[in-house]
C-alpha cells in the first residue's frame, strides 16, 4: 500500500515543531499539531488575512496555503528566524493573563510557549475530533427527524 505524500508535505512535518502558534484578528491560537492547525483554519480566512502570522514552537515562520476546502501549513524557513517574534507575541499573550513584566522577560521562549500552550490552546479539532463531531451532528439528526 502506498501513501501519497509530497516532498513539502514531509518537510513541513520533519520541520514544524509544535506548539504550532498562529496570530490573527482573534489573538494567538495555539495547536498541539500541525494537523490540529491544518483541520481547524478555513481557507476564506487565510484569503482574507485575518491570520498575520504561524510559527512553530522555536520560532519557524510558517506559510498558510489555502486549498479548495482546507488549509496546508508549511515551512517557509529553513530555520527558526522569527523566534524574537514569537517570544514578544507569547509574553503579550501571557501578559494579559497576568505574567509580570519580571517573569515574562526571565522566560525561555520554551516557557513562554509551554505556558501560552496551557492557557490558550485550541482543543478539539484534529480529524478524530472531527468525526466525532460530524457523527454526533448526524445521530442529532436523526433523533430530531425519527419524532
Amino acid at each position: 500500500m502506498a501513501i501519497d505524500v509530497s516532498r513539502q508535505e514531509l518537510l513541513g512535518a520533519l520541520l514544524a515543531k509544535p506548539p504550532i502558534v498562529i496570530d490573527g484578528d482573534g489573538g494567538p491560537l495555539i495547536f498541539g499539531t500541525v494537523m490540529e492547525a491544518e483541520g481547524y483554519l478555513e481557507p476564506i480566512d487565510v484569503v482574507n488575512n485575518e491570520y498575520w502570522a504561524a510559527y512553530d514552537s522555536e520560532g519557524r515562520l510558517l506559510r498558510l496555503i489555502p486549498g479548495r476546502r482546507t488549509v496546508s501549513i508549511e515551512p517557509a524557513d529553513a530555520t527558526p528566524s522569527h523566534a524574537a517574534d514569537l517570544r514578544e507575541l507569547l509574553r503579550d499573550l501571557l501578559g494579559r493573563y497576568g505574567w509580570t513584566r519580571d517573569r515574562l522577560s526571565r522566560a525561555s521562549l520554551t516557557e513562554l510557549v509551554d505556558a501560552a500552550y496551557d492557557y490558550a490552546r485550541v482543543e478539539g479539532h484534529g480529524p478524530v475530533e472531527l468525526i466525532r463531531d460530524l457523527l454526533s451532528e448526524v445521530v442529532g439528526l436523526l433523533r430530531r427527524l425519527s419524532w
